[in-house]
């Protein structure tokens, strides 16, 4: 398809070190901004030209597992509309994941504003190995993972358990998390069927933010917010069937799914208090994009109210092959995010259950933008890649809280930026990266007077790294680093507001794996310089809110294939 399209693959995750915060594997995509939010099991940060700004949880991002979306609708516990939770995942359930920048995709439909992520998960058989593995972290971290691969005649099989545990960086921090995962698959004439069944269950506390002015004059990094940590637990249960072409992408895709999806988070508001929220979900669906919405308002009764939409959203692209090693592409297209539940029924001040008043924004309409991006991919010599875009994208209709309980258009927000991306490949067993992500403009047109326009996202994004893998005695070491900079992120404080810029945020990552027999032994270390330095951070009107971060994080794992 012409856009700007990132492929990750499985051999591509084994090189990384993905811990407890699966969000790393998004470490080496251009322009994105990756992370899990750091409060426990709470959502996965997803953001990328502009768009999910802190505490949206992956919102504007359409994201799929194996078709089935991730993105929840109005989402309880301070994780807003749209969030994607993708804990349940861990590297050893993925074979694919590919990141397509900008609403280009004609196969995803709510929340693909700024693009979407559909990650295929993997098959048994012989392009999975079986394998047991423990690992060691830094802070109580420990993991123990389990691999069945097999087939019985056509039906290939992958059981995939996991049990983790973690104390945290922080006091109070603590996370415990169990996953299985069991998927058969066969091949029917032109078509490969699947069907599998997963499970999560996880149990957790966040240890908060701090706000930084009060770190400058003395207070730990490791303490925790009003000394009372949040807490949380979930519970996910998935069954989904899916058909696509055994060959190549040409021919028909089908995707059912059910999932009973049940999480609670309590969020630090004070020293005695907490903000409780709470999802009890039973998903059905076979990719059937409408909003058909039936909300009963407990709280409010007379604003229980019935909601239909619907977003016409075309698309138009074009690839020229300019020379032989070049490509150039252009697209223009639209994307769309569909109202919230608290946005067309307004749950208003607080009270009492079944309280008279309310307000009913049944007209309120889906927040659609329209993008055009333009960009090459070139080949200029042997084993070198060279991709960029720049981009343009209006937002007719921003949705935001105008007052008490009424949810209105905003007006224009525009988004523009530029992404560079150079890749060096000269064999199997040596590759190179650098890549830079620059944001000039994302802001709200039309804001609030004595309210801040620009929009909380970082300015620069850089990343950088190498592989190399080489026979070393009897066996292979394979080695990696990476390094990721974001900078010149806005955020506003007091009254009247005046802008700021949060601390650049530096990551190196390390990992050396050998491989010998049927073992593989691995060490890695990550590096952050700036423990008040990190991309989860919030704009106050008291000064900025953080979670910190420990300056050195390492690990051990070892692995055994059968």
């Amino acid at each position: 398809m012409p856009g700007s399209v990132t492929s990750i693959t499985a051999q591509d995750i084994a090189t990384l070190n993905v811990g407890r915060d699966i969000s790393t594997i998004f470490r080496r995509v251009p322009g994105v901004v990756a992370n899990n939010i750091d409060q426990g099991d709470t959502g996965n940060g997803f953001r990328m030209r502009g768009f999910a700004t802190q505490g949206t949880h992956g919102a504007d991002t359409a994201i799929y597992v194996d078709g089935v979306p991730q993105n929840m609708p109005s989402s309880q516990g301070g994780a807003g509309h749209g969030p994607a939770f993708l804990e349940w995942l861990t590297g050893d359930m993925i074979d694919t994941v590919d990141v397509v920048k900008g609403p280009v995709s004609a196969l995803y439909g709510d929340q693909n504003r700024a693009g979407s992520v559909a990650i295929s998960t993997r098959e048994g058989g012989a392009a999975t190995p079986s394998s047991a593995a423990v690992t060691l972290e830094s802070y109580g971290g420990r993991r123990a993972s389990l691999t069945l691969s097999g087939d019985n005649g056509t039906v290939r099989s992958l059981l995939v358990a996991d049990r983790f545990h973690l104390d945290g960086f922080r006091n109070g921090a603590q996370t415990d998390r169990g996953n299985a995962f069991w998927k058969l698959s066969t091949t029917l004439g032109a078509g490969l069927y699947s069907l599998r069944a997963s499970y999560y269950t996880a149990d957790y506390a966040g240890a908060g933010y701090l706000s930084l002015p009060a770190i400058d004059a003395g207070l730990s990094p490791r303490s925790t917010q009003y000394n009372l940590a949040g807490f949380g637990e979930a519970t996910r249960k998935t069954l989904v069937f899916n058909r696509r072409p055994a060959q190549g992408e040409a021919g028909w895709f089908a995707t059912a799914y059910a999932e009973d999806f049940e999480r609670s988070r309590a969020i630090t508001t004070s020293t005695t208090q907490h903000t409780y929220g709470y999802d009890k979900r039973n998903i059905l669906g076979a990719r059937y994009d409408r909003f058909d919405y039936d909300l009963v308002n407990r709280k409010l009764p007379a604003a229980s109210t019935g909601y239909q939409g619907s977003a016409f959203t075309p698309k138009f692209g074009a690839v020229w092959q300019a020379l032989p090693g070049l490509e150039v592409f252009l697209n223009s297209a639209q994307g769309f995010r569909s109202p919230a539940a608290e946005q067309i029924s307004a749950s208003g001040s607080l009270g009492p259950l079944g309280a008279p008043g309310g307000k009913i924004n049944a007209g309120i309409a889906p927040s659609k933008v329209t993008s055009h991006d333009l960009g090459i991919t070139a080949r200029p010599g042997a084993g070198w890649t060279v991709a960029g875009a720049v981009y343009a994208i209006r937002n007719d209709d921003e949705i935001i809280n105008t007052a008490p309980d009424v949810y209105l258009a905003s007006g224009q927000t525009t988004r523009r930026g530029v992404e560079l991306d150079l890749r060096y490949q000269i064999s199997p067993d040596f590759n190179a990266y650098l890549s830079y992500g620059r944001i000039l403009r994302a802001q709200l047109d039309n804001p609030t007077p004595g309210t801040g326009a620009r929009l909380s996202v970082p300015a620069h994004t850089w990343k950088a790294g190498a592989g190399q893998r080489r026979a070393l005695g009897s066996g292979h070491l394979a080695l990696n680093g990476d390094v990721y900079v974001t900078a010149a992120n806005p955020y506003y404080m007091g009254t009247p507001s005046r802008q700021r810029a949060m601390p650049t945020y530096v990551r190196y990552d390390v990992k050396a794996a050998y491989d010998v027999g049927t073992w593989q032994a691995a060490l890695f270390a990550t590096f952050q310089p700036h423990e008040t330095a990190s991309d989860i951070a919030y704009g106050s009107a008291a000064g900025l809110l953080v979670s910190t971060v420990p300056r050195t994080q390492a690990g051990a794992s070892l692995r055994h294939f059968f």
